[in-house]
């Protein structure tokens, strides 16, 4: 578990939507969550199908999109390229699903294609019985390097 306090104000602010929309529960449900009350991060969010073996961005985020260079929603993380990449994401996604509780990571400095790629990502988790996880939605924050 990591400390919420730590997390920069954009990432923070959606732990802390995500927490409220717990409502005492382990985590919400995909349903619980309106559209328009995403709105603050929508550019920076991913909502991402977690399938037995593999996860399948249904919303890919609009910044991720830009900074990669395409868009990868409908796709499933193990088709994604290039594998530096997914390989850290498959690990906390995985983590998330399999513990059912959010996590953070900070991602400095990571070269990949030549070019330098440095963010930080708050991962939760959703689900409609509270037991078991179906999607989970990745926040991510960008750096300019």
């Amino acid at each position: 578990m990591f400390d919420p306090e730590a997390l920069p104000p954009k990432l923070r602010a959606f732990y802390d939507f995500w927490d409220t929309k717990r409502a005492g529960r382990r985590f919400p449900a995909r349903a619980d969550l309106q559209f328009a009350e995403l709105r603050p991060w929508l550019e920076s969010l991913h909502v991402v199908e977690v399938l037995p073996n593999d996860f399948r961005y249904k919303i890919f985020a609009t910044k991720s999109a830009q900074r990669l260079g395409r868009e990868l929603t409908g796709l499933l993380l193990s088709q994604i390229e290039p594998r530096e990449l997914t390989q850290d994401a498959a690990i906390d996604y995985r983590r998330c699903a399999e513990t059912g509780e959010p996590n953070f990571a900070d991602r400095t400095e990571r070269y990949v294609d030549n070019r330098l790629f440095s963010w930080k990502r708050v991962v939760v988790p959703l689900g409609v019985n509270g037991s078991d996880v179906d999607h989970l939605m990745v926040c991510i924050e960008y750096h300019l390097l």
